[in-house]
Order: C-alpha cells, then structure tokens, then sequence
C-alpha cells in the first residue's frame, strides 16, 4: 500500500511541472476574426484609409483619449481625412483578445509617433460588437505611458 501511494505521488509530483509546459490552446475561430478587424482598425488609422474606417467603426463609435477628450466616429474620420491627425509610427502588440457572445474586447500596446513630435507608448482597450456590417469598434480608450 505505502509502495502504491508513494508511487503515485512520485509520478503526480514529477509530471505536475509537463501541465505548465504545454502549449497555448488555440485562439477560437472568432476571436482570430476580431483580432484581425484590430488589425485592420489600427492598419486603417495608421494609413488614414477612411474608407476602411467607416465600415469598421459603429455608427455609436467613441474613442476616449488619456487627456479625457472624447471624439466620435465622425470626429475620427474628419480628423485622418484632413490629416489633422497623422501617424508616422503606429504598431501592437502584446495583443490579447476577449470573447463574450457578439462582443469582445481587445487589450494590447501600441508604439506611436506623430509627424515631427517624440515617439510615445500607450495601452488601448478596444470593444467590438459583431453586427450585419461584421466586426465592428464601438468604443476605443487609450492610456499613454507617463514619461
């Protein structure tokens, strides 16, 4: 009996470290759809494609900025079509996607950088709803990191 507990216990102790070992389960069919409409929101804000961004925003959209000023889609789209607002810089990573039903939400990093301005950091917070239209940004906040 002690034979069979301690031999039990041994094979539990040395394969508990293989169950951290394993990889990642992959990403749902679903949310690989909405991390690529994130990539092509930010692929579309970084090149100005406002065509490309007025299917991608809901028509409710609202991007939230650290300062507390808050802009609507029309705003947004106003804004990289007179290139009021320009990107020389502006990439993710650190990606991670949330499912719930026909919503998700989506945190990550971003490297950004203006013409002729310093480069900055930020995290950003993205919800999507799924609706006739496909993956669609309803909200956007983003945090810039002190300096």
């Amino acid at each position: 009996m002690k034979v069979a507990v301690f031999v039990s216990l041994s094979i539990a102790i040395l394969s508990s470290p293989l169950v951290y070992c394993q990889p990642k389960t992959a990403e749902s069919k679903t949310a690989q759809q909405v991390r690529r409409t994130d990539d092509k929101f930010h692929n579309a804000v970084r090149t100005a494609d406002v065509t490309t961004l007025e299917r991608l925003l809901s028509d409710q959209f609202i991007w939230t900025h650290s300062t507390g000023n808050v802009q609507d889609k029309a705003l947004v789209v106003e804004n990289l079509r007179s290139g009021k607002l320009r990107y020389e810089i502006l990439t993710t990573d650190d990606v991670k996607v949330y499912v719930y039903g026909r919503s998700a939400v989506v945190s990550g990093h971003s490297d950004r950088k203006y013409p002729d301005k310093d480069p900055f950091q930020l995290r950003y917070t993205a919800f999507y709803v799924k609706t006739k239209a496909g993956w669609q940004v309803a909200a956007f906040h983003t945090s810039i990191f002190p300096k």
